[in-house]
């Protein structure tokens, strides 16, 4: 009955009404369209988790990190603008994380992780060397800087001066597999104070945080 009922009524319908079939089929491509942009958007933001930190996937949503964050042990601090400031424990060390949002979505683009504080050379260099070296087996070392501007030099008693008077650089960078970004470097923010920070940043995420920034600025302006 149905076939009939298509053959008889429906068929000639369509062959007589020309801009009826034209919007149908017009409708029919642009959803097929906007349905493969979203499965393809998709695919690409599950498959981009090669970056992982302390069982964080960087670039998911910010309340999937922050109960990864508070089922490991970690406490929020404080938070500012896009910022949000945990303090905790990684393999039994003090560690102060920061989750960087993108202001409208708000995916978690990078993190940010203060690893270990040191108050000698000794330790810093120790601590950057080992960190290093945990992060070359994982991910692909691209380029480096070690090295001390004068009048400062390694060996003279004053490496830490030099760090906190910016003469001196370390600082490591790598690439996972889908060309994220992830670098580790000696920071002094205060005298005779080192911090081993490790950053990492996701490609696709870092991308929507421009483009976010970009549409609330041409909404603001």
């Amino acid at each position: 009955f149905h076939i009939v009922y298509i053959k008889k009524y429906v068929f000639p319908f369509l062959l007589s009404n020309n801009k009826f079939v034209y919007q149908l089929i017009s409708f029919y491509i642009c959803s097929m369209k906007k349905l493969i942009l979203i499965i393809t958007f998709c695919l690409l933001w599950v498959i981009n988790y090669a970056q992982t930190f302390n069982g964080i996937n960087v670039g998911t949503t910010y309340n999937v990190t922050h109960k990864v964050l508070i089922k490991s042990g970690f406490y929020k601090t404080d938070s500012t603008n896009n910022k949000v400031n945990y303090i905790g424990k990684v393999v039994g060390e003090d560690c102060k994380i920061t989750i960087v949002c993108t202001p409208i979505s708000n995916v978690v683009w990078k993190i940010i992780v203060y690893a270990n504080t040191n108050y000698s050379w000794y330790s810093a260099k120790s601590s950057y060397n080992r960190y290093k070296e945990i992060l070359s087996n994982k991910y692909i070392l691209s380029n480096e800087y070690m090295f001390f501007s004068s009048p400062y030099s390694e060996g003279d008693g004053y490496e830490l001066s030099a760090l906190y008077k910016d003469k001196c650089r370390f600082k490591s960078f790598f690439k996972d597999s889908l060309d994220n970004n992830i670098s580790l470097e000696l920071i002094s923010f205060k005298y005779e104070v080192v911090n081993t920070v490790i950053q990492y940043e996701n490609k696709i995420a870092a991308d929507l945080n421009k483009k976010e920034k970009v549409e609330i600025a041409n909404k603001t302006f």
